[in-house]
């Protein structure tokens, strides 16, 4: 015997409700974007001299092909660089350095 229509609709009633949750928790856990209308408290000639010291003898293989301020990594903030090498051999061309406005400086394989 076919199960009524009233019963087959309160079958997915669990499920949405789980589909909302998730989503509004995954929205909760994603970082807001940097506010962009608030100065980096790191400015970029530093951030950057702080990046290049830590690829140490490697500067001279890469050049640097982004700088972007996000939050990603920390909540007050983080230059983040992306330097590509000059060697066309090179099987991981392009080293993810973080510069948090901390100070701090972190190599970025996406394990974060």
């Amino acid at each position: 015997m076919l199960a009524s229509p009233k019963i087959m609709k309160l079958k997915f009633v669990p499920a949405l409700l789980f589909a909302m949750v998730a989503a509004v928790a995954y929205a909760n856990l994603r970082s807001r974007p940097y506010d962009n209308t608030k100065p980096p408290t790191l400015p970029l000639p530093l951030a950057y001299e702080k990046a290049l010291a830590f690829l140490g003898p490697k500067t001279n293989e890469y050049h640097c092909i982004i700088a972007v301020v996000t939050n990603v990594f920390t909540a007050k903030g983080d230059w983040y660089f992306d330097f590509y090498s000059t060697n066309a051999n090179v099987r991981f061309p392009v080293e993810h350095i973080d510069v948090s406005f901390d100070g701090d400086v972190h190599q970025d394989f996406g394990f974060r």
